[in-house]
């Protein structure tokens, strides 16, 4: 009679047999833990490595501290273009308010936006618009990296190549910028002179007389960004998320308004720092959410009238238009997270509002479009 450890060890021999004869039979590519080993034994020597070890301990370590090889690059670049995408749509888009891009400087300013990114580290960047001049256009753009108010960096150009730093704006160019009327020449390093009549009151204290003032094309340039900016950019409601550091993030949450809520002006945001109180909206809507709610709605603004909204017959994209910059456009896809706005005009500010609303002067469509 045999001992019960011999029986035990043959039968446990036996079993072994059987595994590696199935290894044998099975796929190179099959692991041992696809086959059928019994429980509380284990043959991890005797499996046959699958091809991705086998590849993995073909392929030499990798040096972690070392730069990108140019796959990575490439893969980085891949990554970049994801971000330009909203550029070119809203390009297309910005088409049915009577001004667009070609196609060869469209594809210009995607590559050198690209560039213009990898070199300033900005997790994301945008095109802002044109500004046209006698001589040469601005073309604008901004990038942020964490932030995506306060860390705004603004950029401009004559030729969508070579891209220079624009200048943060003084309190002297913000006062003179509303009484220039004269267009922009494209250079910046022009300088004008900006009449000031009689009694006026920019600078405090009323003229006794009219004075001359001078003011750099550039830093006019700053301060027309500047003031458009601060008046006509806007973006839905719950696209920036306010988070618990006081940091201003795109909400990944954000599935774009319906139709019944694009047809409401209050759900459009001021692209800006607040400077409503902050208990505005709490008095004002139901559903209120500081997180979302933080920014100044479009409802608040002076004359009521001097937005217009437009809604497509299919009810899936809402435009809005500023009766106080004409050349402002803004978008937003229904239903989606996709949104953007872009200006195409001279960069000067229409005072007369107030009198169109009131029904002295006819609206034409031509003026509207910075015709």
């Amino acid at each position: 009679m045999r001992p019960r450890n011999v029986t035990r060890t043959m039968s446990e021999l036996y079993q072994l047999f059987q595994v590696l004869a199935t290894a044998r039979s099975a796929p190179r590519d099959r692991t041992a833990s696809e086959m059928d080993v019994p429980s509380g034994l284990t043959f991890d020597k005797f499996a046959a490595p699958s091809t991705g070890e086998r590849r993995a301990l073909s392929r030499p370590p990798r040096d972690v501290g070392a730069k990108f090889k140019p796959r990575d690059q490439r893969a980085v670049a891949e990554l970049s273009k994801m971000n330009l995408d909203e550029v070119l749509d809203t390009l297309h888009l910005s088409e049915q308010s009577g001004h667009l891009i070609s196609t060869e400087e469209g594809l210009v300013l995607n590559n050198s936006l690209l560039i213009l990114q990898n070199e300033n580290h900005f997790r994301k960047i945008f095109f802002w618009g044109r500004i046209f001049g006698t001589d040469n256009d601005y073309y604008v753009a901004y990038g942020y990296r964490s932030d995506a108010m306060h860390d705004r960096v603004f950029y401009y150009s004559t030729n969508c190549v070579n891209w220079g730093l624009l200048p943060l704006p003084t309190d002297y160019a913000k006062k003179l910028v509303p009484l220039c009327t004269a267009r922009f020449q494209g250079d910046p390093a022009l300088v004008l002179d900006v009449l000031l009549e009689k009694d006026e009151i920019a600078f405090g204290e009323p003229l006794t007389e009219p004075q001359v003032r001078k003011l750099k094309e550039e830093d006019r340039l700053s301060a027309t960004i500047h003031l458009i900016n601060h008046e006509v950019l806007v973006v839905p409601r719950g696209a920036l998320y306010k988070r618990a550091d006081g940091a201003i993030v795109e909400s990944l949450a954000f599935e774009g308004l319906t139709p019944l809520e694009a047809r409401e002006i209050k759900n459009f945001l001021h692209y800006r720092v607040p400077t409503q109180k902050w208990n505005t909206n709490l008095l004002t809507r139901d559903d209120y959410n500081f997180a979302m709610d933080f920014l100044d709605p479009l409802d608040v603004d002076i004359p009521e009238g001097c937005w217009l909204l437009n809604l497509t017959v299919s009810e899936d994209t809402v435009v809005l238009k500023s009766l106080y910059w004409p050349g402002m456009f803004f978008y937003h896809l229904l239903k989606t997270p996709r949104y953007g706005f872009v200006y195409f005009g001279n960069g000067i500010k229409c005072l007369d509002v107030p009198f169109f609303l009131n029904g002295l002067y006819p609206i034409y469509e031509d003026f509207f479009q910075g015709k």
